[in-house]
């Protein structure tokens, strides 16, 4: 319902509490490992298959790489990396342990990065070494 100032009484999910990697990523390999979970298309028109099973299997390293690193649920965790499937288990292994994660567009430049990690409070980044546009290798690590 809306009321005459425009704002909804409406209430969603008052007090729940949903993970996304016990949505998306156990609950399904535990009943079908081997089925995909995605298949990954790069700009290239490389494919990549993966399973429920590698999924998690990657998540899990990367969550306990993460927490190894001192990421704490709550804390805050910079995601700067180009189109590759890694990116997702990056932002699901964030997903795992409850770290809040900001996704950053692997083309900004050093000073946009910087800014973003900074209003986001970020205490770790995760990237990629490097990335490819318009057949230009880019070192990210450099940026």
């Amino acid at each position: 319902m809306i009321r005459q100032n425009g704002i909804s009484d409406t209430n969603w999910f008052i007090g729940g509490k949903c993970n996304i990697v016990a949505n998306a990523i156990d609950r399904h390999v535990k009943s079908q490992p081997d089925k995909i979970a995605y298949i990954f298309e790069n700009p290239n028109k490389a494919t990549r298959k993966v399973s429920y099973r590698e999924l998690a299997h990657e998540v899990n390293i990367l969550a306990c790489a993460i927490k190894d690193a001192g990421v704490k649920k709550g804390d805050a965790v910079g995601i700067y990396m180009p189109l590759i499937s890694e990116a997702l288990f990056a932002i699901f292994a964030c997903s795992e342990i409850g770290a809040v994660r900001t996704t950053i567009f692997s083309g900004f430049n050093t000073k946009a990065l910087y800014s973003r990690l900074k209003d986001a409070g970020a205490t770790i980044l995760i990237t990629a070494c490097e990335m490819e546009r318009r057949s230009v290798t880019i070192d990210l690590k450099k940026q």
